[in-house]
């Protein structure tokens, strides 16, 4: 029985064309270090920033351990900098079938969460920009802020379904990343789901080895459908 659906935000719930991505890119760039979109997307999409970011340098360089710890910092700030502007410039708006989706899970009794590798200062920039409010159009928004340790770690999963007393075992995870999926298999999910309609694709995804892949919010209400 699925008592609670948990949600990604950029790319799973919000059409922000990667934005948050390609900020990593400029943030790179302008700490002079060279990296391509697709190599962000592949390596960093999920994950808290920070951790992203350092993971990245491990990647791409040949930093030691205390250097490496000290250009994350740096680049880091560059990009949240940078994204804080871009997201009060840019047009940032949910997808057309979200709000739908989420009147359904409320007729069923179904309730709905929102996670997400950024900060809740960013987290809720977006979320106002969207206007979709916690309490007042979902129940409950956790940050990576909010946890000792973010995704794939299970930590926001169950921080969640402890604060709306449910099991997770009752809980379906929805999100645009392979990092989502392994989150949402490290809590226990009753299902943990894809979406291509952010950072990466089904051959992406695939490889954790999602319950589903959908390519829109609707496909997903239809499978949910199928569950309850």
């Amino acid at each position: 029985m699925i008592e609670l659906a948990i949600f990604d935000l950029a790319g799973t719930i919000v059409d922000e064309d990667n934005l948050v991505y390609k900020n990593i890119v400029t943030a790179f760039d302008q700490e002079g270090i060279d990296i391509t979109l697709a190599t962000v997307l592949e390596k960093a999409a999920g994950k808290e920033k920070w951790f992203a970011i350092h993971d990245l340098l491990q990647e791409i360089t040949a930093l030691d351990d205390e250097e490496r710890a000290e250009k994350t910092n740096d680049i880091h700030s560059v990009f949240l900098r940078n994204l804080i502007k871009a997201y009060q410039e840019y047009e940032i708006k949910l997808f057309d079938d979200c709000r739908p989706l989420f009147e359904f899970l409320k007729e069923n009794n179904i309730k709905q969460a929102v996670n997400t590798g950024y900060s809740r200062r960013i987290a809720e920039i977006i979320l106002q920009k969207v206007d979709f409010i916690e309490g007042r159009d979902f129940d409950l928004l956790c940050t990576a802020d909010d946890v000792f340790e973010a995704r794939p770690a299970p930590d926001m999963i169950l921080k969640i379904c402890k604060e709306l007393k449910i099991d997770a075992k009752n809980s379906i995870k929805v999100g645009d990343s392979a990092v989502d999926i392994l989150e949402g298999k490290n809590a226990q999910v009753y299902l943990s789901i894809g979406i291509t309609t952010g950072a990466q694709t089904v051959e992406q995804m695939a490889k954790e080895g999602p319950d589903f892949i959908v390519h829109s919010l609707s496909e997903l209400q239809e499978v949910i459908l199928g569950e309850i």
